[in-house]
């Protein structure tokens, strides 16, 4: 197919679609907005009553809440039920995984806000399930690092590619080198010489780099008028001709998603919006709701994109297949033409179905009418009670000045004419009967019939004075009649909520390898998730929050199924079955936790469930008969009455013969005894006389080595005594004739010399 033909067939498409740029869904939502947001209808008279019912907002709001709560109340939006016993892990991380996506990833809650109050209020809430994809660089750099060290890095990168290489062949993956370890930077340089070798070393310095590639499904809510869908569409968005998503985006967020900046500039210039259902939206806060100023600023130029999901015979083989085309501008410039071979990545849904139509009908379309009907009457009794309160008057103009009349005032005076002749019966008032009475059980009547057709009563809004004077029984039929027509809207919304979980896991399971990663989950255990290790196909159950009926009403059928099983594990003597299991009491006290307003059942209750690598737990034998327990107990009460006879018997001749054993070991011991006295002082006196001997052996030696020792010292005394007699004899004769040398040599010299002469 040429690129002209496409256009045309996709310009067709577009206009043909429902919704584009009027046609009756367009204006029956432009209505609807309207009538939520209050406006005015259009036939009010200027000087009347212009008050305007909620009936609308009011009737949506209430039912909203509901919704909510069904679908967000529990721990998980939905599960993953297995086909197998072999899939049952591969399930349950599915659930853990996809709802971890859609409430953690996104922001869950606003996305079905958003979707919900869309259906409600304008026929169709839709959102979109796509795939981001990012792409990162990993840096791993080095400095300076030895020879070794650097052999030794380089080793370890290898290992990883290889490791890398094997799981994406094991898995049919498609490898893109760019995940793979490599040298971006690299340098060598001489280092300081070895003190081993003297020799100089070499020093490694660059970054090692990979490309880390991850996805993230986004789930965001798509306003109504955006979604493009063929007329001729009837319930599966997935085999109707044409669906399409037309937008307004910047051309730098064209520019970032990849698109070539020349294009975009050649692109038409800025189209006006003239969508009715967005300028109703837009209305009271903003100033322009039909366009955007224009703007100098190039990056920020809006433009129109179309992202079109058509079923065409592209290759001219003659059966039609799905193409996703993306268009911009005024014209129908292509930006993207690729086959698509999975569901389309959007999710409808509508409140009240009607058959052959994907498009059904809203609560605003049952209420409208309703609102216009009590607005009529409000005004009608505002306008009575004026009149009644400011009646019309009769005036002689002859008879009071007119311009007091004009200006009624309370409290205020009415001046006579110029001329003075003022005249009582010159103001005269028109009577209006008060009929805003009678008008008030029509405005209770319209409630009636608008709660039997949208389900929203006063009771179940907590609103009606007279609830506590109804019958417990009657309430609970009322309540449970209206419940109805809201759970029934639930699980036509339920249908929608799972195309969603749906649309998450085709892409995770598509992308399986951008997909892995650890996620902390509800008990606060971090857990790898690999959607390519799950195999198998699941079943898809949406769990909407609490089943039927209020939390006090499933506490309270909650708490009774517990003391059944209570009962049953007592008349089994166990929680091993066969009618009540561990796991069975779990799950029904989960329940209670859920319905008490807890997330987690865990921070409570152990789950008994034997967890992955675990030994399954041993099955307990059934219980025997109690007529057999009886018959045992007896049987085993006569044995042992038997046992304690011969038990005692023997006891009393044991005790007999323990006696004159006993009596005989006495005399025994008193012999021993004795003996052992006699060969004790035997030993004892011996011991001693040894000892005594010894001491005076050693007495004796002492006192002969005492008197050896002290002649020996006398002795030497006396040596020594002579020897210094000798010494100072001797020292006294040396002394006695030195002195009389001196003498001699002294009287020499004093001689006279003639004498000599």
């Amino acid at each position: 197919m040429r690129d002209d033909e496409l256009k045309s067939l996709l310009e067709a498409e577009q206009k043909s679609a429902l919704g584009f740029l009027g046609g009756d869904l367009s204006d029956a939502r432009k209505k609807a907005m309207d009538y939520y947001l209050g406006e005015p209808f259009g036939n009010e008279v200027k000087g009347r009553s212009q008050v305007v019912s909620t009936d609308v907002a009011d009737t949506v709001e209430w039912i909203l809440p509901a919704l909510m709560k069904m679908f967000m109340a529990g721990d998980d939006v939905v599960s993953f039920l297995p086909q197998g016993a072999e899939d049952e892990e591969g399930a349950k991380q599915a659930t853990e995984y996809n709802n971890w996506i859609f409430l953690q990833d996104n922001d869950g809650f606003r996305v079905l806000y958003s979707m919900f109050k869309d259906a409600l209020l304008q026929r169709t809430g839709a959102c979109k399930v796509y795939p981001e994809f990012d792409e990162k660089e990993e840096l791993d750099d080095f400095l300076n690092v030895p020879d070794d060290q650097y052999s030794v890095m380089a080793l370890q990168k290898e290992e990883e590619n290889a490791k890398t290489q094997e799981e994406y062949t094991r898995r049919k993956w498609t490898l893109d080198d760019k995940i793979l370890w490599y040298l971006k930077e690299h340098t060598e340089e001489q280092g300081p010489p070895d003190p081993m070798t003297g020799m100089p070393a070499m020093l490694h310095s660059g970054v090692w780099c990979r490309t880390k590639k991850s996805m993230k499904v986004c789930v965001v809510p798509v306003p109504p008028e955006e979604l493009l869908i063929s007329k001729r569409a009837k319930g599966d968005i997935d085999e109707t001709s044409y669906m399409a998503h037309r937008a307004q985006k910047t051309a730098s967020e064209l520019i970032e998603a990849g698109y070539s900046k020349a294009k975009i500039k050649n692109l038409g210039g800025d189209e006006a919006n003239t969508d009715q259902e967005k300028i109703a939206r837009l209305k009271g806060i903003d100033e322009d709701p039909t366009g955007d100023k224009a703007t100098s600023n190039e990056a920020m130029r809006l433009i129109w994109v179309t992202e079109a999901y058509p079923r065409v015979d592209y290759d001219d083989d003659g059966v039609a297949e799905m193409r996703r085309v993306v268009h911009a501008g005024q014209g129908t410039e292509i930006l993207d033409n690729e086959e698509w071979d999975g569901p389309r990545p959007f999710a409808v849904i509508t409140p009240i179905i009607v058959p052959h139509r994907l498009v059904g009908l809203s609560i605003a379309d049952q209420t409208m009418e309703f609102q216009l009907l009590k607005s009529t009457l409000w005004r009608q009794i505002l306008d009575n009670l004026y009149l009644v309160n400011n009646p019309v008057k009769y005036i002689d103009p002859g008879a009071v000045d007119i311009d007091d009349i004009l200006q009624p005032r309370v409290g205020g005076i009415v001046r006579p004419p110029a001329d003075g002749t003022f005249r009582a019966d010159g103001i005269v008032p028109i009577e209006t009967q008060f009929a805003a009475a009678a008008s008030f059980p029509m405005l209770q009547y319209i409630d009636e019939v608008k709660a039997d057709r949208t389900g929203v009563t006063k009771y179940n809004q907590g609103s009606d004075a007279d609830s506590l004077n109804k019958t417990a029984s009657g309430m609970s039929m009322i309540m449970g009649a209206s419940q109805q027509r809201i759970e029934l809207i639930a699980r036509t919304f339920a249908e929608g909520v799972k195309r969603i979980f749906m649309l998450q896991n085709y892409y995770i399971r598509r992308y399986p390898e951008l997909a892995k990663r650890s996620i902390r989950l509800r008990n606060k255990q971090w857990v790898e998730m690999d959607p390519g290790s799950w195999g198998g196909d699941f079943d898809l159950t949406i769990n909407v929050g609490l089943g039927t009926g209020n939390k006090d009403q499933m506490l309270g059928h909650l708490q009774t199924i517990a003391l059944a099983q209570k009962e049953i594990v007592a008349m089994q003597q166990g929680v091993e079955g066969p009618l009540v299991t561990g796991e069975n009491i779990y799950n029904a006290l989960s329940k209670i936790v859920e319905n008490s307003g807890f997330k987690n059942a865990e921070e409570f209750f152990t789950d008994p469930t034997p967890k992955p690598g675990q030994p399954p737990p041993q099955p307990k034998e059934p219980p025997p008969n109690p007529d057999m327990i009886k018959v045992q107990a007896q049987i085993e009460g006569d044995k042992a009455k038997l046992k304690m006879e011969g038990q005692k018997m023997q006891m009393e001749q044991q005790g007999k013969a323990q006696a004159a054993q006993a009596d005989q070991q006495t005399k025994q011991a008193d012999a021993q005894l004795k003996q052992q006295t006699m060969m004790k002082d035997f030993e004892l006196k011996r011991e001693i006389a040894l000892m005594e001997f010894q001491l005076k052996e050693k007495l004796a030696v002492m006192e002969f080595g005492l008197k050896e020792k002290l002649a020996g010292v006398d002795a030497m005394l006396k040596a020594e005594n002579a020897e210094r007699d000798g010494e100072i004899r001797q020292s006294v004769a040396e002394q006695g004739i030195a002195i009389k040398a001196q003498q001699a040599k002294a009287a020499a010299k004093n001689k006279p010399a003639g004498k000599n002469a």
